[in-house]
């Protein structure tokens, strides 16, 4: 991210070993977030939309510009996880609507990539958790929930789930 004329930070790609830097972006709101794919040739991005919500766009080598992926029109959609199979993406969604929201803790919702097609990740869609880690293999994901504050390990497949308590409410490290 670097400060663009109108100063808004924008997305750059800079070579390591020198060469022509290649602006990413070139929005009139400064993007607020991004990821980086496990494959290391595409990210996503969230900014503001015009209004009160907000958008994801991809951008992958290969692209002449990026593409929305996802538009919020009310709520703050931002701070994307890739699945380690790269075809599913997690993100966090605030709605602001929410009787929840003025607490600022997102719900977790899927993105597929190819289709388009969102859903939260829990039964219910504004349980608010924190900081996703994926284990390696793709089979757990850890989170931290809000109420109460404690951290869960949950195996996608099966439902089962672990609990953790924590004061600080730290994201797992997964060795």
């Amino acid at each position: 991210l670097s400060i663009d004329d109108e100063y808004h930070k924008q997305l750059y790609l800079i070579p390591a070993l020198g060469g022509e830097v290649q602006q990413i972006t070139n929005g009139n709101t400064s993007v607020w977030n991004y990821s980086i794919s496990p494959t290391g040739n595409s990210l996503i991005y969230s900014v503001p939309d015009d209004g009160i919500g907000s958008e994801l766009w991809f951008w992958e080598v290969d692209l002449i510009s990026p593409k929305r992926i996802l538009h919020c029109p009310e709520e703050s959609c931002s701070d994307v996880l890739w699945s380690p199979n790269r075809e599913q993406i997690l993100y966090s969604r605030l709605n602001f609507d929410d009787e929840q929201a003025y607490l600022g803790i997102p719900s977790l919702w899927w993105l597929d990539l190819h289709s388009g097609e969102t859903q939260p990740l829990f039964q219910d869609s504004q349980l608010p958790v924190y900081n996703p880690r994926w284990s390696f293999d793709g089979d757990w994901l850890s989170y931290t929930s809000a109420s109460p504050q404690e951290i869960q390990i949950y195996h996608l497949e099966s439902g089962a789930r672990q609990s953790i308590s924590t004061e600080i409410g730290s994201a797992v490290m997964w060795a």
